[in-house]
């Protein structure tokens, strides 16, 4: 009887620091992640605007002129 009390206080011990060490590696895991995402450099934003899904060319334009059958609000 005192040798299986025993086997089972050692089975309970070795599972116990197999699962804190589990547990610490994935949690360590998914600090790595968390820090290199942080890590990462900073995207810079776009001053390409996009219409309709390709790039618009800046463009200059000049503001129309009225004409005399253009009424004036």
């Amino acid at each position: 009887m005192k040798s299986i009390v025993r086997i089972v206080i050692l089975s309970l011990a070795v599972f116990f620091v197999a699962g804190g060490l589990i547990w610490g590696f994935v949690a360590g895991r998914g600090e790595q992640a968390a820090e290199a995402e942080r890590e990462s450099p900073v995207k810079a934003p776009s001053r390409v605007h996009r219409r309709m899904g390709k790039p618009s060319s800046p463009s200059i334009t000049q503001p129309k002129k009225q004409t005399a059958s253009t009424p004036q609000f």
